[in-house]
């Protein structure tokens, strides 16, 4: 039976520039429907479970898609409540939870035509006298203590993995360019990357604890500092939930605005333990007494207690790999952030503990999970480990520069020249054209087509290269920038080239048939001449 009292309140506001909310929230039981969404909204827990659940969920996509990507979140952990109610493990569940939401997202964007939604996912877990904390995403969990405000939760951007890679400040990455760029959130495929929910330890319940679950439509507007100003004054759950919004609001109100706030008001185990305490101190004695001397076994964690995951029988490991890269060499250019993945013979083993390293974090800087920044050129060694087994791939880190601008005449065309850095980087290149009808590229070769101004784009791992081209109705012979191959006419009897032959087409045809339109015009011509000279010749 739940030990801890507490009040807990919602409020939502669709702020002063998004035209609707793509928020959701999990309040013990409620949340936002299609039938009950409005654009303001308070809700309050008046409810007794046994367990608590919690939630805020930050829709993305747009329009309406965000919406239905926080309704789904929101479903899925109502469907979660029900099942730990039912006896399940309440860890374990909301842990699928988050795995079936992510799932159920994949198959709408399947649905709606390849329409990117996405959303974050924070939650809070109250169970007996303790909380725990699970996230994928920016929305946060706070916890008041003592009047001091930490937060729980792990921001998944950009800027906060610069911050743990010790290349940014904390105070840095609040301005950052890339504080909004998440690394992950529930609306990724699994073959575009494995999805790590962030799950804190158990913390135990005080009274006077209060919990501020929010979307960065608060924090975005309101500085930690003002926050918990605002937490610590003596207000209810509802009215300090209002005080957040309006503050956010007041400050611009440039996204969508979700608070919530659960106020521990008392913590009857808490008490019960205290009044005992006096009584378990000779008992503690004769049982560190009784361990010392080897007499008593250490009981293991039981179902409920403070682990990770239920014991399981384990799989035997035989060997780890680098899951989507064939190669012992892989390029990456410059600035490139992504994640290396394990894979393990056999599939099913457990990849948790797997651990990713690089021998120059000036080159490439890779985290324990996997997540990495290209930093310089050069090369790294880049290994992960698993148990006993190890596997370790070569991984160059290069740059590459263009041509800024060529110049064309019509049917002239020029090799794009591509400098690389370190020259042992390998990397594939591909070209594509702003304007077709201006100029053409194929395989590095661009072609004047007509007069006009285009671009040429160079790219390789979604590093993209521009370059200029300016198309003149003449010939310039060499371009600048970029190495020019004068187009000659060919005379009309002269046969064709080979099709075997690689190169741009001659432009000899492209003459063909003014010249064969001049030859019939003059036979035309003469035609009529011999037509007008025969009626002289039959009446003389």
């Amino acid at each position: 039976m739940n030990t801890v009292k507490m009040s807990a309140s919602v409020s939502m506001n669709k702020g002063k520039v998004r035209s609707n909310n793509e928020d959701n929230f999990y309040l013990n039981g409620q949340y936002l429907t299609p039938k009950n969404r409005d654009k303001t909204a308070s809700y309050i827990d008046d409810s007794n479970r046994e367990i608590g659940l919690y939630g805020i969920f930050d829709g993305m996509g747009g329009e309406a898609l965000g919406e239905e990507a926080s309704l789904i979140a929101a479903e899925t952990v109502f469907k979660a409540h029900k099942k730990v109610e039912s006896g399940s493990s309440s860890d374990k569940t909301v842990l699928s939870a988050i795995k079936d939401a992510n799932a159920a997202i994949c198959k709408k964007i399947l649905e709606s035509g390849e329409k990117r939604i996405g959303t974050t996912f924070a939650a809070l877990k109250i169970e007996n006298d303790t909380a725990r904390v699970y996230n994928v995403g920016d929305s946060r969990v706070y916890r008041l203590r003592n009047g001091e405000l930490t937060q729980i939760s792990v921001d998944d951007t950009t800027a906060q993995r610069l911050v743990n890679m010790g290349m940014i400040t904390k105070e840095k990455a609040k301005t950052h360019e890339d504080r909004h760029k998440l690394t992950q959130h529930l609306g990724i495929f699994p073959n575009e990357m494995v999805i790590e929910t962030h799950k804190s330890q158990e913390l135990e319940l005080k009274k006077g604890d209060k919990f501020l679950l929010c979307s960065d439509g608060l924090t975005d507007m309101v500085e930690d500092e003002k926050i918990e100003e605002i937490l610590k004054k003596p207000a209810d759950s509802e009215e300090t939930t209002k005080l957040l919004v309006d503050e956010a609001l007041a400050n611009g109100g440039k996204d969508n605005i979700t608070v919530m706030v659960i106020c521990i008001l008392s913590n009857s185990r808490q008490r019960a333990l205290h009044s005992k305490n006096r009584f378990m101190l000779p008992i503690i004695g004769i049982v560190a007494v009784c361990i010392a001397a080897g007499g008593i076994g250490i009981m293991k964690h039981h179902k409920g207690s403070n682990t990770k995951y239920e014991e399981t029988d384990p799989v035997k490991l035989e060997s780890v790999y680098f899951s989507g890269i064939e190669s012992d060499t892989l390029y990456i250019p410059i600035g490139k952030e992504d994640f290396f993945r394990c894979g393990t013979e056999p599939a099913d083993a457990d990849k948790r503990k797997a651990e990713f390293s690089s021998s120059d974090n000036d080159v490439i800087a890779v985290e324990k999970n996997g997540g990495y920044i290209a930093k310089s050129t050069g090369k790294s060694e880049i290994s992960v480990k698993l148990n006993e087994c190890e596997a370790r791939i070569s991984v160059f880190v290069y740059d590459f520069s263009v041509d800024e601008s060529i110049k064309l005449g019509i049917g002239e065309n020029a090799n794009i020249k591509i400098q690389v850095s370190p020259t042992e980087a390998q990397p594939e290149f591909a070209y594509s054209s702003s304007d077709e009808s201006i100029v053409s590229v194929d395989n590095g070769i661009v072609t004047g087509v007509k007069s006009g101004s285009a671009e040429i784009v160079v790219s390789a791992d979604g590093v993209e290269k521009r370059i200029g081209v300016i198309v003149e109705g003449k010939a310039q012979g060499k371009s600048q920038g970029g190495e020019v191959t004068q187009q000659k006419k060919t005379p009309p009897q002269a046969p064709p080239t080979s099709p075997d032959k690689k190169g741009p087409p001659e432009i000899s045809d492209t003459t063909k048939p003014k010249d064969e339109k001049n030859d019939n015009t003059n036979q035309r011509e003469q035609e009529d001449t011999t037509k007008q000279e025969e009626p002289k010749s039959n009446n003389e």
